[in-house]
């Protein structure tokens, strides 16, 4: 779809291999302006490393590539990240593959903003035309006990890592720790047994000092046995935990980039152990109010009350005591809100010791088990999931918000946070280019609270459906800013059917959107 964007045909790409000259493609997935501290995965040093018959006698791939300069431009006011040595092939459905070995660079760097749903494809030798020096006000900065940026500083020390916001005053006094506990349940209902195990962070290393990206990588590991739950099969006196001891460790990297008001965390790391569930638990500052929650779900932003009923009273089944989690969540305070955007799984849950537990995992081994005291009997056909046990790598990432008091105000700017979290502008290098390739001018929602649902063709294949929905309890105006002039737009209901038309065409299209309505146009 991105090679469709910008008019790339593989078969004439190839069939002009000759002229191949590696591209950037920077695109912004998201409908709104976009730009900042952008990481970037740049090509060059490349070795053809044939694949196919008569491949043995052409092979490059064992030749050290040259310790040469990078081959773009702007390399003096981007950051690396990281190198690495890694294949890279060039397909298309009418030729035989291209291999080769090439040096990949992580590199960060700083665009100006791009439209939304923009494609801008460029020459990595022309690429200095694009970066730009990160203003010394928005730079960040790392050392080995301090990160360092416009909004946050963190430091170490022997008590854990602290994190400052100025603008609120928000404080965090530690960025938590994991947490695995035994998990008997099934795919359906966790039935969660013994005390808990957990695992502190490490002091940090440093991994980039900016001005681009400042970061830092800790680790942790806690013993667990291989297995703590008897098969769904087996008589329910059996014990058949495992005397087998494995460590799941885990490795997190804190970062701050350049012109971003938030902590960025991503927690990776190897789980070799079954039946159990590992959260990462943050405390959370003591002026945050943690009887209530606003959280992100499907079609809106849900409030939840904290209960102090017994999850036990209703005989049926067990309540359990976490929470869906679609995208982040919003806490308040006394003076300024905390929100936390997750790309994880979707579950969470409010401690009553004042601490937000966010699921990284759970490891289960039947879809459904007959022996839980949370509920009885099947909730499904008994069948046993050894996949569900999530064993191998495993992966979430996370950041960490400070916001004002005004909840309508806080819910805008965590939505904005998210999407650049979960959506982030991207740029990577093609090697498989030969002539120019055109920009795509994109697509632009602009209008407080509104939130882009869909642009599509319709059902009829005459126009172009373009649906948004305005979270606000009161109506706002919008605008569509178009690749291309529309000729003719009309209001349409949700089954497409075309309504009255809209005064004014061109390349802006103008909207009211109603309080917490959904709003699609058609346009041709």
């Amino acid at each position: 779809a991105l090679r469709a964007l910008v008019d790339c045909d593989p078969v004439v790409q190839r069939d002009l291999e000759s002229l191949w000259r590696p591209t950037l493609v920077l695109r912004n997935p998201s409908p709104r302006h976009r730009g900042g501290a952008v990481q970037l995965r740049l090509i060059d040093a490349i070795i053809s490393d044939p694949v196919g018959p008569g491949s043995a006698a052409r092979s490059g791939a064992r030749v050290p590539p040259p310790q040469a300069p990078p081959e773009w431009s702007g390399d003096e006011v981007m950051q690396l990240l990281r190198r690495s040595r890694q294949f890279d092939r060039v397909e298309s459905p009418q030729h035989y593959p291209r291999n080769a070995v090439a040096r990949i660079s992580e590199m960060m760097a700083w665009i100006e903003p791009m439209p939304g749903y923009g494609v801008q494809p460029i020459l990595l030798t022309q690429l200095g035309a694009v970066v730009q020096p990160v203003p010394p006000r928005l730079r960040v900065r790392a050392t080995a006990i301090e990160l360092t940026g416009p909004s946050w500083r963190l430091v170490t020390s022997l008590q854990g890592v602290t994190a400052t916001h100025a603008a609120t005053g928000a404080r965090l006094h530690s960025l938590g720790w994991l947490e695995s506990v035994t998990d008997a349940g099934d795919t359906y209902t966790p039935s969660l047994r013994g005390a808990a195990r957990t695992a502190h962070w490490s002091a940090p290393q440093l991994l980039a000092r900016g001005p681009i990206r400042a970061e830092w990588e800790l680790h942790a590991a806690l013993e667990r046995p291989e297995r703590a739950v008897a098969s769904a099969v087996e008589p329910v006196s059996r014990d058949l935990r495992s005397h087998d001891v494995v460590t799941v460790r885990a490795t997190a990297t804190i970062a701050l980039d350049a012109g971003a008001d938030r902590i960025d965390i991503c927690i990776r790391g190897e789980n070799p152990a079954g039946d159990h569930r590992l959260r990462w638990v943050l405390p959370l500052p003591g002026s945050i109010q943690t009887n209530h929650v606003v959280a992100d779900a499907a079609f809106g932003p849900v409030r939840r009350e904290h209960s102090g009923q017994d999850p036990r009273e209703w005989p049926a089944e067990e309540r359990l005591a976490t929470a869906p989690l679609h995208r982040w969540l919003y806490l308040t305070g006394e003076s300024y809100g905390l929100g936390i955007v997750s790309d994880g799984l979707a579950e969470y849950e409010l401690l009553p010791d004042g601490h937000v537990a966010i699921t990284l995992l759970r490891a289960v081994g039947e879809l459904s088990r007959r022996d839980l005291p949370q509920r009885p009997g099947h909730a499904g056909w008994p069948a046993a999931t050894p996949a569900a046990q999530c064993r191998g790598p495993f992966e979430a990432r996370f950041a960490i918000v400070a916001l004002p008091h005004d909840r309508a105000t806080a819910l805008q700017q965590l939505a904005l946070h998210a999407e650049d979290v979960l959506s982030p502008v991207r740029g990577d290098a093609w090697r498989g280019i030969a002539t120019a390739l055109p920009a795509f001018a994109g697509l632009t929602l602009e209008g407080d609270g509104l939130q882009f649902s869909a642009a599509k063709r319709s059902e009829d294949g005459h126009w172009l459906v373009l649906r948004c929905i305005n979270q606000l309890p009161s109506a706002v105006s919008g605008v569509w800013h178009l690749p291309r002039a529309a000729t003719e737009v009309r209001q349409s209901r949700l089954d497409e059917t075309p309504g009255p038309p809209l005064t004014g065409t061109g390349p802006r299209v103008r909207f009211e959107a109603p309080p917490h309505g959904v709003v699609t146009l058609l346009v041709r």
